[in-house]
């Protein structure tokens, strides 16, 4: 799984996933969400973050 960072046309900032194989898709935003979460919580005030992670979009390479 790769994570990368886009600015759509619309301006909005969005976290890219690329994931090699269908099958791991679920396990793979499980952990992402794990992530997010512990992150949130070890540092709250980054409201960016929060921002960028409300956006999702999945692309199978």
């Amino acid at each position: 799984m790769k994570i990368h960072e886009v600015t759509l046309p619309d301006g909005g900032n969005y976290l890219e996933f690329e994931i090699s194989h269908k099958e791991y898709e679920p396990l793979c935003l499980c952990i992402a969400s794990i992530l997010d979460y512990w992150a949130k919580m070890r540092n709250p005030s980054h409201s960016n973050q929060t921002e960028l992670n409300n956006n999702l979009n999945v692309n199978y390479s």
